[in-house]
């Protein structure tokens, strides 16, 4: 293992001991934020490898200001070590760097290079993306996800679909149910303290803004992240892989669905390390 992708992995576990990744929000990123690049990690080393570009969209402000507070630890070392590992591309413009979070997302401390919006969009399109990290709303059984219009409230779709239609892998970020949701790691588990009133898997999106069916056909990797539980996106559709220990399957998950998913015939438990407080240890895995 290369000593910049050692690094990666170490800037990754020290969010472990932030309790701001643990807590959830109003806009749901939480766990499920620290939860996506662990998983990545865990499953598919080869999502994050030495040079990637990853896309931050700014569909959810939330999510990628968890996304951001991974890349700012690394400003303790020299900002070429980071960007020799992973390039991050904000739509704004930015190329590399640490990208700023909260109100003044958008910009980049030490980029490469600040492109013209349309620029960056060229190259969104283009193919340029190896995984975009994006927030999750409502998702349906073929992999649907809206996250553009909710009722009367149109939030519009921003970025998302000129990121994720050609990235060469997504990964979807949210809370498994939303409007009033709290958790808490205890003992290497997962606690729901107040389960969210509102199913964010649902049975039709209210609007495409991500279409499953399209994903299969172009055979894109997509996962479906929460902080209970972890989707993939198979021919037959959202299949469950993951869950998290000391959840229960029926009526923690399978009951906070509007639909049956997929269950994979080696479900996995999610590793307990992630909800414990010590460091995760994964640069010695």
């Amino acid at each position: 293992m290369s000593e910049s992708s050692v690094y990666l992995q170490r800037q990754v576990e020290t969010l472990v001991t932030e309790t701001d990744v643990r807590s959830q929000n109003r806009f749901g990123y939480g766990l499920s934020c620290h939860v996506a690049v662990f998983t990545i990690f865990q499953t598919d080393a080869s999502a994050i490898q030495v040079g990637n570009a990853i896309g931050i969209s700014t569909v959810s402000v939330g999510l990628q200001s968890g996304a951001v507070r991974k890349i700012e630890h690394a400003q303790r070392l020299p900002h070429h070590l980071i960007n020799d590992v992973v390039v991050a591309a904000v739509e704004a413009g930015s190329i590399a760097g640490v990208p700023y979070g909260g109100t003044q997302f958008g910009g980049a401390a030490n980029s490469m290079a600040i492109l013209d919006h349309n620029v960056q969009f060229d190259f969104y399109q283009g193919g340029g993306l190896d995984v975009a990290f994006l927030g999750l709303a409502e998702t349906a059984p073929n992999g649907d996800l809206n996250v553009s219009k909710f009722g009367t409230r149109l939030a519009g779709a921003g970025g998302f679909i000129d990121i994720t239609q050609n990235a060469k892998k997504v990964v979807y970020c949210g809370t498994f149910t939303a409007k009033g949701l709290k958790t808490e790691c205890k003992d290497g588990k997962l606690v729901i303290t107040q389960e969210g009133a509102k199913k964010k898997f649902v049975n039709k999106v209210e609007q495409i803004t991500f279409s499953g069916d399209y994903a299969n056909k172009v055979h894109q990797p997509v996962l479906y992240i929460t902080e209970r539980a972890v989707f993939e996106l198979r021919p037959e559709g959202v299949t469950l892989v993951e869950i998290a220990p000391g959840i229960d399957l029926q009526t923690q998950v399978l009951d906070q669905m509007e639909f049956m998913p997929k269950i994979a015939d080696d479900l996995k438990l999610m590793d307990e390390r992630i909800f414990r407080e010590e460091l995760m240890g994964l640069a010695n895995d």
